[in-house]
């Protein structure tokens, strides 16, 4: 029978004051509680999930990420042949900071299989947005830090954009991006969007926009999100 994993209060308790921060890989097999010793299994039904893939326009792979944890939002570890697998490919890691990863060929459509080799295998999918392409500013075009607007083609209302701004000014990187919005083809960046960015001869601005489908259940987790970022950029030159 599965049982769900458990952590005592006094556990939590003492492992805060110990070390600060509950910051750990969870390992699947969790301590038996009482004198039993029982081991406990986490089951992929039983974590929880976010799956992301980051895909540039005219790049041929994507890459995947995942943050795959238990209800103490702790990384897990999978075993016993658990995966996610994305485009065919399983997931590698958790990495030093709790990522799952993988590198797979670009495509319109990512399928996600989910293996529990106890009791199922589930697939599910997260589309690509469509292709677009910033209309404006133009490549090498003047913006102005008071302001300007940019645009780009294929607006579609079931999306959200992101605008990433970065400029690297004798070798110091400043980067910043805006509050996520509707994908309505167009998003004015304003002085207060601009504040700290500099202008001057041959100074550059790189205009990221990143369109972002999300998926709000993955199936075969717990609670199991996904999204698909589709990005392009331009760069253009700072005026006043």
């Amino acid at each position: 029978m599965r049982k769900w994993m458990r952590i005592s209060a006094v556990a939590l308790l003492a492992a805060f004051a110990a070390g600060g921060n509950l910051s750990c890989t969870f390992d699947l097999f969790d301590f038996g509680f009482g004198g039993g010793g029982t081991t406990q299994i986490l089951y992929m039904d039983q974590m929880n999930a976010s799956v992301i893939v980051v895909q540039k326009i005219g790049e041929t792979t994507a890459t995947i990420l995942a943050k795959i944890t238990n209800s103490l939002n702790q990384t897990v570890t999978f075993k016993n042949g658990q995966a996610v697998a994305v485009g065919g490919t399983n997931l590698a890691g958790p990495d030093e900071n709790g990522i799952y990863y993988a590198t797979v060929g670009a495509n319109t459509d990512y399928v996600i299989v989910v293996t529990e080799p106890t009791s199922f295998v589930v697939e599910d999918s997260v589309a690509a947005p469509g292709t677009f392409e910033i209309t404006a500013p133009a490549p090498g075009a003047t913006a102005s830090l008071a302001g300007f607007t940019v645009t780009w083609s294929n607006p579609d209302p079931d999306l959200e954009v992101e605008v990433v701004l970065k400029q690297i000014v004798n070798g110091s990187e400043k980067q910043k991006a805006l509050a996520t919005v509707a994908d309505t083809g167009t998003q004015t960046l304003t002085y207060t969007d601009l504040k700290g960015f500099v202008h001057g001869k041959n100074e550059t601005l790189s205009v990221t926009v990143t369109k972002i489908r999300k998926k709000d259940t993955l199936q075969g987790f717990k609670t199991g999100t996904a999204s698909a970022r589709l990005s392009t950029s331009v760069s253009v030159v700072t005026g006043p």
